[in-house]
């Protein structure tokens, strides 16, 4: 991970000086494999500083500073929350989970079968077996913001082939990650295939069940490297698959909002007053306290209307909402 930070600098560095850069620059100019490069685009897409986009030979297009580490400090603090949520969530189902497993193994034929697979290639390559291996339907969650955009393809296309042979796909993911816009198209895509997608404000950990024979999740290594335990048989699938569907319960449908005047789409009175003090040029603190509410709080509803428009930058979207007569 520190190498990747290292190179994600400079190659930010370059996305903003040269729109038409390409990997192969990047490779040069940070003297690193382009393998590293990659890991390090994947870092700065998940953190907002470059967004994708096929109008641009290098496939990405930089944002501005300020406003993608307002977005990035508030995805921060919203998964501090998040975390403390799954903390709560965990201590209160953990012992029941533990003590079914524990019953599930006394059981004649409630056998656990367990193997560690190492490397991120091995795991890749694990999933697509065990895709290959789905009758029914193949179920998953996932906990984090930072999905690199290969896997997010990779899995649409094992989500594809699954669901062309009449297996369910079911999927959870965290409601605050679905923010980031590469994350939210893959998501749409997976809807458009046929899965069925929820969102949830807790995801305990990250999980695929196929059927009722296999489940797959990461593990930590000393390393820090990738890594999955993959278990076999009914007695833990099982358990899984309960734990899965609770969150599926409690989870909502994804909802894909598009902004469109002719829908009669507008903003609420406070965020229209929050764009017009934007606009006049007032600083966030004043906006704040005129608003009664916290810096935080602001900023937070600032991103979600920048989410809303379709903006990049707190400048697009001023833009966005003037050309919608939200500023009149």
């Amino acid at each position: 991970m520190g190498t990747d930070l290292e190179h994600s600098l400079p190659i930010y560095r370059l996305a903003r000086a040269q729109q038409d850069w390409t990997p192969e620059q990047a490779s040069t100019v940070v003297g690193a494999p382009e393998a590293d490069v990659r890991k390090a685009v994947d870092l700065l897409l998940g953190a907002g500083l470059l967004n994708a986009s096929p109008a641009t030979s290098s496939g990405f297009i930089p944002s501005a500073p300020a406003a993608a580490l307002s977005k990035l400090l508030a995805a921060e603090l919203d998964d501090l929350d998040q975390r403390r949520d799954r903390l709560t969530f965990l201590q209160a189902v953990v012992p029941s989970i533990i003590g079914e497993l524990l019953t599930e193994q006394d059981r004649p034929g409630g056998s656990v079968h367990t193997e560690l697979i190492v490397g991120e290639a091995s795991v890749a390559a694990a999933l697509q077996d065990a895709a290959a291996e789905a009758r029914t339907d193949v179920l998953s969650m996932y906990p984090g913001p930072n999905t690199p955009a290969r896997q997010l393809v990779e899995r649409r296309s094992r989500v594809a082939e699954v669901l062309g042979r009449g297996v369910a796909v079911r999927t959870i993911h965290l409601a605050a990650a679905t923010r980031g816009a590469a994350l939210a198209h893959e998501l749409g895509a997976l809807g458009e295939l046929g899965a069925e997608v929820r969102t949830a404000h807790t995801v305990p950990l990250q999980l695929v069940v196929v059927d009722d024979v296999l489940a797959c999740t990461p593990v930590d290594t000393p390393d820090g490297g990738s890594a999955a335990l993959v278990t076999r048989g009914p007695a833990l699938t099982g358990v899984f698959r309960r734990l899965f569907e609770h969150c599926w319960a409690s989870a909502s449908p994804l909802v894909h909002e598009r902004v469109d005047p002719r829908e009669g789409l507008r903003p609420t009175d406070q965020q229209r007053s929050v764009l017009q003090m934007m606009a006049a040029g007032l600083k966030d603190e004043a906006i704040a306290r005129e608003h009664g509410v916290s810096v935080r709080t602001l900023r937070r509803s600032q991103c979600a209307l920048m989410d809303k428009l379709g903006a990049d930058t707190r400048f697009q979207m001023g833009l966005k909402a003037q050309a919608l007569g939200w500023l009149d």
